[in-house]
């Protein structure tokens, strides 16, 4: 799986800086949701709410490059770094 991080930093980088902010503290860094939601003054729904936002855009752009196989509900099975070089 961290070959898959290093892989989704870059796509990270192409969201807005609000969600890579939020992705980069919560998802790969120590901070909850909650202490999230404190520091900016924001309900933990709605920093909830963005972050489901950024997960399904990262996963857009995840997908369109690297077209991994996914099963029927639309999860990543597994992804080939050699695939993935966009």
């Amino acid at each position: 799986t961290k070959d898959l991080t290093k892989c989704l930093m870059s796509f990270i980088q192409e969201l807005p800086e609000k969600d890579q902010d939020l992705l980069n503290k919560t998802e790969f860094g120590s901070m909850s949701q909650k202490a999230y939601a404190a520091t900016l003054s924001l309900g933990y729904w709605a920093v909830k709410s963005r972050s489901q936002r950024a997960k399904e855009q990262l996963t857009n752009l995840f997908v369109h490059c690297c077209n991994p196989p996914t099963d029927v509900y639309g999860n990543v099975l597994e992804t080939d770094e050699k695939n993935c070089d966009c």
